[in-house]
This record gives C-alpha cells, sequence and structure tokens, in this order.
C-alpha cells in the first residue's frame, strides 16, 4: 500500500512539475499538457475518431486522442459531441 501511495505522490510531482494536469478516474490515471491540448466541441454524431485524427494530423504529430463517449443510461454507446487532442509539440 505504501508503494501505490508513493508512486502516486511521484506522478502527482511530476505533473505540477511538466506543467500539466492530473485527472485521476477509478483505475486510470491520464497526465496531459496543457500547452499541448487542444477541445474540440458541437462534434456531431456522425463524426468518428478516425474522421477527427485525419482532419488535424495536418497541423502536427498527435499523441493523443480522446473521443468521449456516454458511459451509462439510455444514451450508453453514442458520442457526447466533444473532443480532445494532444500533439507532441
Amino acid at each position: 500500500m505504501a508503494h501505490k501511495q508513493k508512486a502516486l505522490e511521484n506522478l502527482k510531482r511530476k505533473a505540477k512539475g511538466d506543467n500539466g494536469t492530473a485527472r485521476f478516474h477509478r483505475n486510470q490515471t491520464t497526465v496531459t499538457d496543457k500547452k499541448r491540448t487542444i477541445y474540440i466541441g458541437n462534434l456531431d454524431r456522425r463524426v468518428t475518431e478516425y474522421m477527427l485524427i485525419k482532419l488535424f494530423e495536418p497541423f502536427g504529430t498527435i499523441t493523443r486522442e480522446n473521443y468521449t463517449w456516454h458511459k451509462v443510461g439510455e444514451k450508453r454507446g453514442t458520442p457526447r459531441g466533444y473532443a480532445f487532442i494532444e500533439y507532441k509539440t
């Protein structure tokens, strides 16, 4: 248990030093750099992850793409209408 706590503290320290934001979700930890991440909103439900990547790829190397989906409720499995794209530089 102490090992996990120490690893979590190290991750938080790295995120602060890297000008990043640490977000903790259940069993998943994501560290993103605010300066390299863009928000894309008001997406049509017909827009796919592939379409987003192809559209934004000419502007730089994409390191992470987070296309959000409804996880619970009657809209489960449908897109939420926004995404985040993180570039390498």
